[in-house]
């Protein structure tokens, strides 16, 4: 009996549907633009919290769900909420926030561009990388913290409900290592928000696709850091640099999408960095920068805990996961340098980890296995 009327259900549900117009889902796609990417993380964030009707298919599968019923709810832009409901459980929540990072690239049907609103120099707020900090030329191993700031006291980001954007790096053969920190954001300052990172490269650049975004409808204004973008050059640049000479590399904040609480498109103004890497014959000797402090970390990959020994004393250790949220551990300091960590608790997974000192921080990879 059941069974039978948990088919009846289904089937009035599959009525509703075809009475009301075929529309369908595919999980991670929150902007129904054809490719999962960071900007669904808007949509998601903007609606998260809110519950609906679950599909007939719940899961995150990448494959045309059928919406038997649409949600009470929709964006601004008249796209129902069903649609920032990736696996189809009746509620946006960190799940579907997992279904992106799962479906990440995936594309179907036609893609539709985003609606970008390029701002204006001097009248619209600013997203850049703060190089101000850059006291020393940049040569092989440099550790390099780049502040990613949005709006400034003249022009601050009025009514910001979430920002999306890519940064890009040319010469990925200078790059030794890069992630992005957003724990650190006057954006989600009150806790009340989350980020995404996610880091690809090829043979002509290093791509980052960073989305943070407040959990509901709920605005901040504001300006300042949003994260920081940490670079890390290769030891060893035989065959990219001549001896004795420098080369020239960029990185871009580019396609940026800064929402309101309206769920409106801000117009941004972004302006490229252009840094320089000398081969150390090239500086004089006063000028060579003192050795960036050093990081061992033993074992890695990790399967319960590491030690990590620093060249310089320890002050803050963090630790980050692929979607650039911070995540718990247990930490032991054996000296000012040196710190056992247990990381059993973890998921198995990609890591960087971030440990701070007086002459700046040190930005590395770590593997957990199960």
């Amino acid at each position: 009996m059941n069974k039978l009327n948990n088919f009846l259900i289904s089937m009035a549900m599959l009525g509703c549907w075809l009475s009301s117009g075929a529309q369908t889902v595919y999980p991670g796609d929150a902007d129904d633009n054809g490719e999962v990417n960071q900007y669904d993380l808007l949509y998601i964030g903007y609606a998260y919290g809110s519950v609906g009707p679950m599909r007939l298919e719940s899961d995150a599968e990448f494959s045309p769900q059928f919406i038997p019923l649409l949600w009470p709810n929709a964006f601004p832009n008249g796209l129902n909420y069903a649609y920032a409901d990736a696996n189809g459980n009746g509620v946006v929540d960190f799940s579907d926030i997992l279904a992106v990072g799962t479906n990440y690239g995936q594309t179907h049907d036609e893609l539709r561009p985003l609606e970008i609103s390029i701002g204006t120099e001097g009248l619209d707020p600013v997203v850049r990388l703060d190089d101000a900090q850059l006291l020393e030329p940049i040569t092989v191993g440099s550790t390099i913290q780049l502040p990613i700031l949005l709006g400034s006291a003249d022009i601050p980001a009025l009514d910001v409900n979430g920002i999306a954007f890519s940064i890009r790096c040319n010469h990925p053969e200078l790059i030794r290592d890069i992630g992005i920190d957003l724990s650190e954001s006057w954006i989600g300052a009150d806790s009340n928000a989350f980020y995404f990172v996610n880091f690809s490269e090829n043979s002509l650049q290093i791509n980052g696709d960073v989305a943070l975004t407040r959990f509901g409808p709920n605005m901040v204004s504001g300006s300042g850091s949003i994260g920081v973008l940490n670079i890390v050059i290769e030891d060893d640049l035989v065959g990219f640099i001549p001896v004795g000479d420098s080369l020239g590399f960029t990185v871009y904040i580019d396609t940026v999408l800064l929402m309101s609480s309206a769920f409106g498109a801000i117009p941004v103004y972004s302006t490229p960095l252009e840094l320089m890497v000398y081969h150390p014959n090239a500086l004089p000797s006063p000028a060579l920068p003192s050795p960036s402090p050093e990081l061992h970390i033993f074992p890695n990959p990790v399967n319960t805990e590491i030690q990590i020994t620093c060249t310089e004393k320890i002050e803050h250790v963090t630790l980050s996961n692929q979607l650039g949220q911070i995540v718990p551990f247990a930490q032991q300091a054996t000296s000012e340098r040196q710190r056992r960590l247990n990381l059993e608790a973890l998921p198995s997974g990609t890591y960087w980890l971030r440990v701070q000192t007086q002459r700046g921080a040190v930005v590395k990879q770590v593997i957990k296995e199960y």
